[in-house]
């Protein structure tokens, strides 16, 4: 029993003798880089904290927050290498070397001690959670707010666009709620309710959303954005279905309802990440769709964000579908300031398929290194794709060719996956975006001074400076007078306006007529 601590102790010893002994860094930078990066990605950096007495104060699904009496320190656990930043301190933060050497006496005494500890950091530490005395202010915020049946979808009617036949598809019927705020001052605010359901579709968590309100201190707008509990790993998906012709995975659940009003179907099985991509939801989320993408009549259309954030979660979507369906391959995907190195490691029993599939993503992948949009790597028991995300967004293109992005995760995604996935991006940030363009209603310019001709609910715009509106503000009319107008500028927000102080006013016309189809939009990939 006493070898293990022996075998420990010789190899760690040994760690500290070539640091001890090693070149100067002057006269051999590299062997100096290459112990630095063993303490960067061997660390475990929380297990150190706890250890050193930092206490654990906040824990979510990607950082951790430690305090001691001099400083607190955040970790970005979503990141490999783990990162660090110091809320008492602005210039400490970075990976977890630097976190060492400024603590330390030297260089040299910062490289063996994190040798040390990288030799220390593999067993798994349990941090307990420092517990908050509870205040009638942290009540669980399921407690202030009553669930119901969705009675009152203005929110998604008048907002975001989104129309009661989608609400009523067998897709989404019965699966979007109301919730009401537990208060006694007689206002009943409907706010709308997606549930985060378990893999037996039992809600488990809700997020709630409604219009953004206005600050008072600020005068600012805020959107209205809550998570009921700490379940976030649940995901919000459509009515399961048999055998879906496709599993649409996206963002936001109004980005879903969205997406199937522009060009769904009832057959589309549909997936939301709620906001945010992370590995407790991507198992979750592989566990919910197995039982379909069991079958090869099944594939999966992405329909992420078309912003940089989007780019990101579409790859680790790839990344994780990629290890669930490979168990003697491991994909890696690392994000640093914009710039992705995506990697496929092989085992030594999977080596022999590596020289097949460099094969079939040869034509492709060469063609994107040739127009400079990414960097290939092959070696024995490796491949990686090197590209910087914005780069990669902002490649022009010639009318109907394919977005280079769509090409190389599709691509990949053939070599690897018995099923299918699309690449499917908007045309402008998101889904419901391209929903709200195609249902704008142009407004046709008339001249400010024939007041005889305005109408309620036509638009004016402001000439000068009234109240805490700026010139240039548009409002809508709901009442006219022989010598003014009322005007509302938001909800809750009217003012009586002289005509003097109308600089133009516009007639509300609808672009498609009730007899014409609306145009489909062209799709951003």
């Amino acid at each position: 029993m006493q070898v293990q601590p022996m075998a420990g102790l010789r190899i760690r010893s040994a760690f500290i003798y070539i640091a001890m002994n090693g070149p100067n860094y002057i006269d051999d930078p590299q062997h100096y880089k290459t112990l630095i990066s063993k303490i960067n990605l061997e660390v475990n950096f929380s297990a150190f904290l706890h250890r050193s007495g930092y206490a654990l104060i906040k824990k979510s699904a990607n950082s951790m927050e430690f305090l001691n009496s001099k400083d607190r320190i955040v970790l970005h656990t979503g990141r490999n290498p783990v990162t660090y930043f110091n809320r008492n301190d602005s210039l400490d933060k970075g990976l977890f070397f630097k976190f060492l050497l400024k603590r330390s006496d030297n260089f040299y005494e910062a490289v063996r001690e994190g040798l040390k500890i990288a030799n220390t950091s593999a067993q798994i530490v349990s941090i307990p959670l420092k517990k908050r005395q509870a205040t009638y202010k942290n009540k669980p915020l399921e407690l202030s707010f009553t669930i119901a049946p969705l009675e009152n979808p203005s929110y998604l009617l008048q907002q975001r666009g989104i129309t009661m036949a989608t609400l009523k598809s067998v897709n989404f019927c019965n699966r979007i709620y109301n919730a009401y705020p537990n208060k006694k001052n007689g206002h009943k605010i409907a706010n709308i309710a997606f549930p985060k359901y378990d893999l037996a579709d039992s809600p488990q968590n809700y997020i709630l959303f409604n219009k953004a309100y206005r600050v008072s201190e600020s005068n600012k707008l805020k959107k209205f954005r809550l998570v009921l509990n700490r379940k976030d790993h649940f995901l919000f998906y459509s009515t399961p279905i048999k055998d879906p012709s496709a599993i649409v995975v996206g963002e936001s659940a109004v980005d879903l309802l969205s997406y199937h009003q522009l060009h769904g179907s009832p057959q589309y099985f549909y997936v939301s990440f709620s906001g945010n991509v992370y590995s407790k939801k991507l198992n979750f989320f592989n566990r919910l769709t197995a039982p379909y993408l069991g079958s090869k009549m099944t594939g999966i259309k992405s329909i992420m964000d078309n912003d940089s954030k989007g780019f990101e979660f579409d790859i680790k979507l790839l990344a994780s579908l990629l290890n669930f369906y490979n168990r003697d391959l491991q994909a890696e995907a690392l994000f640093r300031r914009g710039d992705v190195n995506f990697s496929i490691n092989y085992s030594d029993c999977s080596r022999n398929k590596l020289i097949t599939h460099v094969h079939s993503l040869t034509e492709t992948t060469q063609a994107l290194v040739q127009r400079g949009l990414l960097q290939w790597t092959r070696t024995q028991d490796r491949i990686w794709w090197k590209f910087n995300i914005k780069k990669m967004m902002d490649v022009p293109r010639k009318n109907g060719e394919e977005h280079p992005f769509k090409i190389l995760m599709e691509t990949i995604s053939t070599v690897y996956l018995s099923f299918t996935i699309i690449v499917d991006k908007s045309i402008g940030k998101d889904w419901n975006d391209d929903l709200l363009n195609t249902q704008k209603q142009k407004f046709q310019k008339m001249e400010s001074d024939r007041p005889h001709r305005w109408e309620i609910r036509d638009k004016v715009r402001l000439k000068y400076r009234v109240g805490h509106h700026n010139p240039g503000s548009i409002g809508t009319i709901i009442a006219i007078y022989q010598d003014g107008i009322s005007c509302q500028f938001g909800s809750g927000d009217t003012l009586a306006l002289p005509m003097g102080h109308i600089e133009e006013h516009s007639n509300r016309t609808s672009i498609v007529s009730k007899d014409q189809e609306p145009p489909s939009p062209h799709r951003g990939l």
